[in-house]
């Protein structure tokens, strides 16, 4: 009996402390926006992978949240994406303040890219203002980028292009 209780003992432990581990590693990732906040909103024309609870940031600086992520059909019959964010209430963004959705990491986490202009001009955005179309900026398709490489593979050697991929993964 007491053969099987010592590893019995050591497994319990084990597991008690992977799940200690995991709930501290979820805390560390899923950090909220503390104190008041305010609500705004910008149009996008691409928001591919970016999904509620993904960061906004401004000038690198994390300052919020996304809240959700809504379709808006336009007139024309195309449709936009309408993101709807929380920031800190003590950040304020100006009317002339533009976003980017940009990659967070490899593995394709987006996130909100708040920037003000250097010589900031615009009046104070109120909130639940919209940032226009016109101030945003889609994420980097990196398909088609990768597919502008193609004529480039075609007219190179394959033995090259192996030598080439080999020296990329080395050098990474």
């Amino acid at each position: 009996m007491s053969a099987v209780t010592g590893p019995m003992l050591r497994l319990g432990a084990f597991c008690v402390v992977g799940v200690l581990a995991a709930v501290g590693v979820g805390n560390t990732l899923d950090q909220p926006v503390v104190g008041s906040t305010r609500e705004y909103s910008a149009e996008f024309t691409d928001v591919e992978g970016l999904t509620p609870g993904s960061d906004v940031t401004l000038a690198g600086v994390r300052v919020g949240k996304v809240a959700r992520v809504e379709f808006a059909p336009q007139d024309d019959g195309s449709s936009r994406a309408r993101v709807h964010f929380d920031i800190e209430s003590g950040r304020q963004l100006t009317t002339d303040v533009t976003a980017k959705v940009n990659y967070g990491d490899m593995i394709g986490v987006r996130y909100v890219a708040l920037r003000l202009p250097a010589d900031t001009a615009g009046v104070v955005l109120e909130e639940n203002a919209t940032i226009p179309v016109e101030q945003t900026a889609p994420p980097v398709d990196l398909t088609a980028l990768v597919n502008g490489f193609k004529p480039l593979f075609e007219a190179i050697d394959p033995a090259r292009i192996n030598s080439l991929a080999v020296s990329v993964v080395e050098a990474f």
